[in-house]
């Protein structure tokens, strides 16, 4: 997989080696570091802080997250697992998406499939965290409760006053579960 994806959005695997354990396999693998840490831990710095990105930082965020599905997209592949837990962000430059081991052959045809609604759904879930400093079942997960069983049911996106009818639009548009 060394050198599939050659883009700033997508974490470059650097070396890899692969071990016998037994009957296992381990494969260790070499990223570069990222000083920034996951945009996740970046939600949680701000939000103790009492601060959130502007709609202009959330925009270039969602911007270079959307550049590096399209390229693997582009590839025949479909990321099934984006969260901002995997995405990592240097001190300048773009987010970079990383734990590609979610990722399968996409569809032939995408429009309308599960996998379009999911990757939509997806950056949905990354917005609403950067938007409001956590993801929008968060409290469900941390309750212990089934994600599955939240997630069919709407969820209402409350309209914030840090952000524009804009924003909260292109949040409802992403986490809505109507496939049109």
């Amino acid at each position: 997989m060394r050198g599939f994806f050659h883009h700033p959005n997508i974490v470059c695997l650097v070396d890899y080696s692969l071990r016998e354990q037994g009957i296992t396999h381990e494969a260790w693998l070499l990223v570069p570091l990222f000083k920034g840490g996951t945009l996740c831990k970046e939600i949680k710095r701000l939000k103790h802080k009492g601060n959130f990105l502007t709609e202009d930082q959330i925009l270039l965020l969602l911007l270079g997250i959307c550049r590096g599905l399209e390229v693997i997209h582009a590839q025949g592949q479909a990321l099934r697992d984006l969260q901002h837990t995997s995405i990592l962000l240097g001190h300048e430059g773009p987010p970079v998406s990383m734990d590609l081991g979610s990722m399968n052959q996409a569809c032939t045809h995408v429009e309308g499939s599960c996998q379009a609604l999911t990757a939509v759904w997806s950056l949905g879930w990354v917005l609403h965290a950067v938007m409001f400093g956590e993801g929008p079942y968060d409290t469900v997960i941390h309750k212990g409760s089934s994600v599955a069983l939240a997630v069919q049911n709407q969820l209402s996106i409350l309209q914030s006053p840090r952000h524009s009818l804009s924003m909260w639009q292109l949040l409802a548009s992403k986490m809505s579960v109507d496939p049109q």
